[in-house]
Formats: structure tokens, C-alpha cells, sequence
């Protein structure tokens, strides 16, 4: 390297998004974003004025390749984020079969979409050149070893995931280094669609849309499969209008009443109708919970063992969580 050359001294060059104050270490920045480090073989003080000067200008040239190739990477993004549209639209085969050479997908190939985003904060602050692109390239480096010619999308705050041709526990792998990348630190939420061929890719990632929306909506779980979900999967397909109504001749009256009942309620069914374990997760007395229950049915005018009446209630909560209601 030219810079040791010129100082005398060994240099590393690091690249990261992340920088902890250290006398070793000299920044690379672009405005006030870290782009990376030079690691410096003795602490940046002891260098002379000129030498220190050069290690600045040397920063500088380097901040200067790196953000023309953050540019570069953000039109390549740009670009799949093309192709997945493409995808998801009806294709004349000879489009078809240049995006397959593109992507090195097989015709016959099962694909399987995944969408991840963040639960509470963004998964990468938009104001910082390089939080996406490393996401990004650190998902991609882990996919070459599980996975082949996956397919990565940038799409607003969420990363859309094309998997082709999973076989065996391949997409557990995945999800594990997925949460092992992003850090304990940064929940992430995850939507996975049920595989299907290259031609139906709408409907793995639509099922895939409607899973994360599930997991923000129901908060029972941040990895939520399509495949996995009940009823719930029926939900979306629904007039609104129709839910509402079926929500409010099942359930409507004790809405209006106590939400202390509706919580009652919805553990009950959390917990499969088990008194003890209601009254354990609830923090109460089964006498309590004995008396809650009958004041629930006592304002809905059903009884709780009544087979067909369970089944409509347990629908009726199941939609009224569905339809974002707090």
C-alpha cells in the first residue's frame, strides 16, 4: 500500500459501519457518517504533521471511492427492485427467460419469499450511506453459503428475500443468521410466504405481506409462515365491512362492557380453555376467573361449553385482533 510506503508504517483498512474512539483507530467519514477505518499500527498522535496529513488525505480518497461505489450499489438496487416488479406481473416468456439468466434461476424452480423488517426502530437509518448496503451484503454473504442465487430487494424500510429451491432446514439456517446479523439489540420481524413456482412469485410475497402484518398486528410472535396460520389467513380476504358486523353480533356487547373481560377472554382462548393456566398467566385466582367467565356469558348469552358458540366466539376475537383493534 502506497500509505505505508509514505508514513512508514503499517495500515489496515477496515470496513464498517460502526466506530468506538481509539488512538489506533482513524476514521473515514463522508459529512458525519463513518464509511470505514484505518487501522494504524501505533496511535495517531505519535505520527508527525506531515504524515498525519497524509493519512487525512488518504481518508479522504478513500471516502471519495467509496461513496462513488455506494452509488454505483444503490443503482444496482435500484435495478432488482425492477426485476421484482417484473416478477410480479404477468411476463412474456422471452422477458421471462432474461430475468431467469439474470437471477441464474431454473424454470422449474420453487421460490419462496421472505420479508423482514424492523419491530420497533427502522432496520437502517436512511440518513447513513452505507447501514443499508452493508445489511444488504452481510444477508448476501450468508445466503451463498446456505442458499444459491438468492435474490435480495431493497424495498422502502423492508428487505424482501427471494429464495429459490430450499430443501431440508435450509430456511430455519436462514432465519437464525438473519437474526444473528441485524444483533439482539434490533428485533426484527419476519413474513414468510408459502413456496410456489416462479410464475406465482405474487403469491408467496403477498403471503408474505399479510404474515408481517400479522406479527405487528397479534405481537405473539416476531417470525410469523403463512403456511403455518389458521383461520387467520382467511381474514384478509374479507369485506371490512362484514368483519365489523360479524364482530360486533358476536362479541359487540362485551366490547362495550369491560376490556378487563375481553382480556380474560382472549387468554382463555390463548390457553385452550385451560382454567388453571388462564388463571396462572393471569395473575389471578381460579375463583376470579371462575366468576369473570360466567359474567362473560351472562352478557353475550352463550355458554362457553356450547361447541358451536365456542367456535364462532374464538373467530370473532381471532377477527377482532386481525382488524388492528387495541
Amino acid at each position: 500500500m502506497l500509505l505505508e510506503t509514505l508514513i512508514g508504517s503499517k495500515v489496515v483498512h477496515r470496513e464498517t459501519n460502526l466506530y468506538h474512539e481509539d488512538s489506533n483507530y482513524y476514521p473515514i467519514v463522508r459529512s458525519h457518517e463513518i464509511l470505514g477505518v484505518l487501522e494504524l499500527e501505533r496511535p495517531f498522535e505519535t505520527f508527525s504533521e506531515f504524515e498525519q496529513l497524509i493519512i487525512e488525505h488518504a481518508c479522504s480518497a478513500i471516502a471519495l471511492e467509496l461513496t462513488k461505489n455506494s452509488a454505483l450499489l444503490e443503482q444496482e438496487f435500484h435495478f432488482r427492485q425492477e426485476i421484482f416488479n417484473q416478477l410480479l406481473h404477468d411476463l412474456t416468456n422471452s422477458d421471462l427467460k432474461r430475468i431467469l439468466t439474470y437471477l441464474q434461476w431454473n424454470e422449474v424452480s420453487d421460490i419462496q419469499c421472505i420479508i423482514i423488517e424492523g419491530s420497533a426502530n427502522p432496520l437502517w437509518d436512511r440518513n447513513k450511506l452505507t447501514d443499508k448496503q452493508w445489511l444488504v451484503l452481510s444477508f448476501e454473504n450468508m445466503l451463498k453459503s446456505i442458499c444459491t442465487n438468492s435474490f435480495i430487494v431493497a424495498n422502502a424500510f423492508q428487505l424482501i428475500v427471494v429464495l429459490p429451491d430450499l430443501k431440508g432446514d435450509q430456511l430455519s439456517q436462514i432465519i437464525n443468521e438473519i437474526e444473528m446479523i441485524v444483533g439482539k439489540e434490533k428485533q426484527v420481524l419476519i413474513g414468510i410466504g408459502r413456496k410456489t413456482s416462479i410464475q406465482q412469485i405474487a403469491i408467496s410475497y403477498h403471503e408474505a405481506i399479510q404474515s408481517i402484518n400479522y406479527a405487528k398486528t397479534t405481537k405473539q410472535s416476531h417470525i410469523v409462515e403463512y403456511a403455518k396460520l389458521g383461520m387467520e389467513r382467511l381474514f384478509h380476504d374479507l369485506e371490512p365491512q362484514r368483519i365489523e358486523i360479524f364482530i360486533q353480533d358476536k362479541i359487540g356487547k362485551l366490547l362495550k362492557t369491560d376490556f378487563l373481560l375481553v382480556d380474560t377472554l382472549l387468554c382463555f382462548i390463548n390457553q385452550n380453555k385451560n382454567h388453571k393456566e388462564t388463571a396462572k398467566a393471569l395473575h389471578i385466582h381460579g375463583n376470579t376467573l371462575y366468576y369473570r367467565l360466567r359474567k362473560i356469558e351472562d352478557i353475550l348469552q352463550i355458554d362457553l361449553n356450547d361447541e358451536k358458540e365456542w367456535v364462532d366466539l374464538v373467530i370473532a376475537v381471532q377477527l377482532y385482533v386481525a382488524s388492528h383493534k387495541k
